[in-house]
């Protein structure tokens, strides 16, 4: 005997002579019909495809720890941006005192491509499992 294979002959369907396959064989009827809606173009299909991303980016329809890390991302780009208005406002410092724009943009900056990097994956992958772009785009 080989591996696991049964010592006797082996059961299964009776196979008709001519083809070789199963006799009992059944076929169903699944109801698929061609699509016969409005063929909406490269557009709508790009558009979809930003709508779909910034729900996921988001966490739009989704559960509440889905909007953590954006909540989370969209205070830390926020936060240094509303203290230094409050400290503008309230004590009007010297030019020299507060951060330049540039200091605010590399912080931000820093911020987003964190954000991008955790994002990313979680746009691109299940596209590659499913392979939706490519469906989209042809």
């Amino acid at each position: 005997a080989c591996g696991n294979l049964p010592d006797g002959p082996m059961t299964g369907p009776p196979m008709t002579p001519q083809t070789g396959r199963p006799t009992g064989a059944e076929v169903f009827d699944l109801g698929y019909r061609h699509y016969e809606g409005l063929r909406e173009g490269r557009a709508r299909a790009r558009r979809a495809i930003y709508v779909n991303g910034l729900r996921t980016t988001l966490g739009i329809g989704r559960g509440t720890m889905a909007k953590v890390l954006a909540i989370l991302m969209f205070g830390a780009a926020m936060v240094p941006a509303v203290i230094m208005a409050v400290v503008v406002s309230l004590f009007e410092p010297t030019a020299d005192a507060l951060p330049s724009h540039a200091d605010y943009y590399e912080l931000v900056s820093l911020v987003l491509f964190l954000f991008a990097a955790i994002i990313g994956p979680e746009l691109l992958c299940p596209d590659r499992r499913d392979g939706v772009i490519h469906l989209y785009l042809n």
